[in-house]
């Protein structure tokens, strides 16, 4: 009906301005103004709504623009059956029956006098009656680097983000804890199980929260018996390093590893001096598990060394134990022995002196074996003696103490050992 009008209008237009000049500019002014009114596009209404929100039945509305007779409205699409409010007293729209959740987009066209229908106002509403969905993550087993949690969330609106340590010895540090997905670590030297906290709020005020369980293991561990090492069966060559297990949270004690190193210098009383290489260092026996001693062979007569026990557990935390020493200067590792039947003739004081109670024979020897010995014993010709061992007749021995010397030489150096031992009386008469 529109378009004809306008054609019309369009066709006395040119009729009377082809006939008559002298009233053209009047005529036209008028024709105009109709042909504006009849093609004019009235305002875009403004539409609103609150969103999010949990209300299921969301109210919609809108401005009354100048000029305005009529709306019409149509929800979730632009095509189909519009509704129309019959009259421009209509300035909102709810749904009468419950929405789920999802997204809704209302579209509003206003009306003119002369019917004129305008581009269409819109306004989307987002419905959220339920929690977000989320996921702390699953267990971050032991470790000592920092990680980022396998934290998920879903939800129809926008969320905030919070995490917070629930329990756990130390403080937990986030990068960011109001991220999703926080890079997460412990205090350095520290070691304990952590419940971490995931809280979510989303825009329509829903809280939920979901915990998980953060290991983390930044300290080395506690070495056995406040880290005493045990030196024994000590020879001129070799010797014997016992320790106690050590301890760990985050490893079994029977996991942990033991590394023994060895110097002829004192530069092995820490972890980072003890792993270096050089400077007379050298490893006695490298990583091994479960293992509480060891023995060192290949040692030289005359030399000191210094040894150390390095620990870690299953992250490669380490710690020490506490170093010892060993002078092998002079040591012939002596032993005694006793022919049989005497072999109750001896016993030690409190001195760990040898005391001969009975007559009998006294067999002195050393343990290892090298190319010539010597001994003295005071007051008794042993010149004839150049084996590992000699013999002596307690009986011929005067009552008193007496040291037993034996002599070798190595190289260019010689290298003595002396065994004291004690005559009492009537063991010689």
């Amino acid at each position: 009906m529109k378009k004809t009008r306008v054609i019309w209008l369009f066709c006395i237009v040119f009729f009377i301005t082809s006939f008559c000049s002298s009233c053209e500019d009047e005529f036209l002014k008028e024709i105009e103004q109709e042909i504006t009114a009849a093609t004019h596009i009235p305002p875009t209404p403004v539409v609103q709504v609150e969103s999010p929100t949990t209300n299921t039945k969301p109210i919609w509305s809108w401005n009354l623009p100048a000029g305005i007779v009529n709306f019409r409205f149509q929800l979730g699409a632009e095509s189909g059956t519009w509704q129309v409010t019959g009259g421009s007293g209509t300035l909102g729209y709810s749904p009468l029956t419950d929405q789920p959740d999802g997204s809704y987009t209302l579209f509003v066209q206003a009306a003119n006098e002369l019917g004129n229908w305008s581009e269409s106002g819109t306004a989307t509403v987002v419905i959220d009656t339920s929690d977000p969905v989320i996921s702390a993550g699953s267990t971050i087993e032991w470790t000592r680097t920092p990680v980022l949690p396998g934290a998920t969330a879903e939800d129809r609106t926008a969320m905030t983000y919070t995490w917070s340590k629930v329990s756990g010895n130390g403080n937990i540090l986030f990068d960011n804890a109001s991220l999703l997905t926080p890079v997460i670590s412990g205090q350095l030297e520290t070691e304990s199980e952590y419940t971490l906290q995931l809280t979510v709020i989303d825009d329509t005020n829903h809280i939920v929260s979901d915990q998980m369980v953060f290991k983390w293991d930044h300290k080395a561990p506690a070495p056995g018996d406040s880290g005493t090492i045990t030196i024994s069966e000590v020879s001129t060559s070799s010797l014997t390093l016992d320790w106690s297990a050590g301890s760990d949270l985050s490893t079994l004690s029977t996991a942990l590893e033991y590394k023994v190193v060895a110097s002829t210098q004192d530069n092995i009383n820490t972890v980072i001096s003890a792993e270096i290489s050089g400077e007379g260092r050298f490893t006695v026996m490298d990583w091994a598990a479960d293992t509480l001693n060891t023995n060192v062979s290949g040692l030289n007569i005359g030399s000191l060394y210094y040894f150390n026990v390095l620990v870690r557990d299953r992250l490669a935390n380490t710690a020490m134990y506490g170093d010892v020493s060993q002078d092998l200067n002079g040591i012939l590792g002596l032993s005694i022995t006793v022919n049989t039947p005497w072999d109750e003739i001896l016993t030690f004081d409190e001195d760990d002196d040898v005391v001969v109670q009975q007559p009998g024979t006294l067999t002195v020897s050393v343990n290892e074996s090298f190319d010539g010995y010597g001994w003295e014993l005071y007051g008794y010709d042993l010149s004839s003696e150049t084996g590992n061992s000699v013999t002596l007749d307690s009986s011929v021995l005067s009552p008193g103490v007496h040291h037993l010397y034996v002599f070798t030489d190595r190289g260019s150096s010689q290298f003595s050992e002396n065994l004291r031992f004690v005559v009492e009386n009537g063991v010689g008469e």
